[in-house]
């Protein structure tokens, strides 16, 4: 029989929130400001999820340069902590159910590749007294699917990996839950598709933000 689930971290983009619209929005006027194409949106799909650098780096495409990507980063920043919750907003239900697994005592984390002064400021905004941490990249911090961030959330919110979920919408996701040894939970809302989930091994697919409270409470 499964451990009780204690414990649950969440990525952020995708998971929690649908925030392509201000991330998109962000990068393409830095990218406007040089004189650089403009990308899509749709087209962002499979540029976020590996933080702000690969991001501006993807954007950039054939005409990336560690300089170019060295001068463009911070204006990036800038912009986007300027715009980080014009147009973002959480998935229907999610809100929801994070108050519901809170209610039930349930410890829960924000773990993502975003630089965390920008994490806080959306889940504050959005999200305002439900997590007990939020986790985002700051000094020498390694990005998902390293699993040092993880494991120091979960130390600090007392519980342990096998009485865990991650929660998210990418590879990279499922691929942090495995190296921490979490059970791991793919969401098929997110930026990333349900081939993509299976294909990295997710435990477990949902297709509504309710089901988590169902984790919990009726037993994995």
């Amino acid at each position: 029989m499964a451990a009780p689930i204690r414990g649950i971290a969440f990525d952020l983009d995708g998971t929690l929130m649908n925030s392509l619209e201000d991330l998109a929005a962000s990068v393409n006027e830095v990218l406007s400001a040089h004189g650089l194409p403009a990308h899509p949106l749709d087209a962002y799909h499979q540029m976020v999820g590996d933080g702000m650098r690969v991001l501006i780096e993807r954007a950039l495409g054939g005409r990336q340069t560690p300089e170019l990507t060295g001068r463009l980063l911070p204006e990036l920043m800038k912009v986007y902590d300027r715009d980080c919750v014009r147009l973002s907003r959480p998935y229907d239900g999610m809100p929801e159910a994070v108050a519901a697994l809170k209610a039930a005592g349930v410890r829960l984390a924000v773990i993502t590749n975003k630089p965390e002064p920008q994490a806080e400021k959306i889940v504050n905004h959005f999200y305002s007294g439900l997590f007990d941490g939020i986790y985002g990249l700051s000094g020498e911090r390694r990005a998902k699917p390293d699993p040092a961030l993880t494991l120091t959330a979960l130390d600090e919110l007392g519980v342990p990996a096998a009485e865990a979920l991650f929660v998210g919408d990418s590879n990279v996701d499922i691929r942090t839950a495995r190296a921490a040894g979490l059970r791991s939970v793919g969401v098929l809302w997110g930026f990333r598709s349900r081939e993509e989930l299976e294909e990295a091994g997710a435990d477990r697919l949902i297709s509504q933000p309710g089901e988590l409270t169902e984790l919990v409470q009726c037993g994995w």
